[in-house]
């Protein structure tokens, strides 16, 4: 098939706007012939130029339709019927779905997971560890005391005790969340270990909440828990807590209101402050003088919580 005028590629329209270009150059040179008459030889020279690109363009879709016209197209395959299998032949099993189901299969033992939570103070920004699902922690920097929300912990426990279950032995993963709390959290799949000299505990499945662990290579002491009421019945599936904190005091905080008072002289008549720890902003009685107390004697007086790792065991 030929084709039409309408599809052709090449354009007569340029050679007939420079022909009407040459002959209006040519009347108006009759006034200026300065001008006008050598502008007439260069549009007369662009206008045959573009009359033999014209020609020679329309020579070549000539031969190209001639060249399409002379193929014949090939006839349409007819497509293969299937063999179908007989309708007595059973089913062969790959080895790829057997693979595939035992891939489905889920462990269901004991899965022990190693915790480090800590979380930011919403007061101060400082970070506090978080050593067992306590309810209230203590601030040590801004002496303040922090709720933390049961759905918190429901929500930490829950993804740990569903991510570690899929991680193999000795991994773990860590995460940063933010929310009601800036929280930092690292578990891992790890059976109990003493956490001072890195042996592992014999038999950690027999355990008993209520006991305790005596470490056979250097006698640490590791408390066995039971979960608090909320949280055995959020997960029944937790067996018990190992060296966890459950309500979010450990042996400083204890002994805080027990601490011998420190003396410090007043910067500005050298009398003696009785400092307690209670409140960083000091009365001296002497001159009258709030003293604000520097931050290496508060830290000495508060010294940072210390983060420890601890076990959640869950069938």
């Amino acid at each position: 098939m030929q084709s039409s005028s309408s599809d052709s590629q090449c354009s007569i329209e340029p050679v007939i706007y420079l022909t009407g270009g040459v002959v209006g150059c040519l009347i108006l040179a009759s006034i200026y012939p300065i001008i006008f008459l050598p502008l007439a030889a260069v549009v007369l020279v662009l206008d045959i130029v573009y009359f033999f690109r014209y020609i020679s363009c329309r020579r070549r879709e000539k031969q190209a339709d001639q060249l399409t016209s002379d193929v014949e197209p090939a006839p349409p395959e007819e497509p293969e019927e299937a063999e179908l299998p007989p309708e007595d032949a059973e089913p062969e099993a790959t080895e790829d779905l057997e693979l595939f189901e035992e891939s489905e299969e889920i462990e269901t033992g004991p899965v022990s997971s190693r915790m480090e939570i800590g979380i930011s103070c919403p007061r101060c920004e400082s970070f506090l560890p978080l050593n067992g699902p306590v309810l209230n922690v203590h601030c040590r920097s801004c002496q303040s005391g922090i709720e933390i929300p049961q759905s918190y912990w429901k929500d930490i426990l829950g993804d740990a005790m569903e991510d570690v279950r899929e991680l193999e032995k000795g991994t773990g993963t860590s995460s940063r969340i933010f929310g009601q709390f800036q929280s930092s959290n690292v578990y891992a799949r790890l059976d109990p270990y003493c956490l001072e000299c890195k042996t592992d505990f014999e038999d950690p499945w027999s355990l008993a909440p209520g006991s305790s662990y005596s470490c056979k290579e250097c006698g640490a002491e590791y408390p066995v828990q039971n979960a608090p009421e909320w949280l055995s019945a959020a997960f029944p599936q937790i067996i018990y807590l190992l060296n966890a904190e459950l309500d979010g005091t450990d042996a400083e905080d204890m002994n805080r209101d027990s601490t011998n008072p420190v003396v410090f002289t007043c910067p500005q008549c050298g009398g003696a402050l009785k400092v307690t720890g209670e409140d960083r902003l000091v009365h001296c009685r002497y001159c009258d003088a709030d003293v604000y107390l520097p931050d290496d004697l508060w830290l000495r007086l508060h010294p940072a919580k210390k983060k420890e790792r601890w076990f959640v065991v869950y069938g």
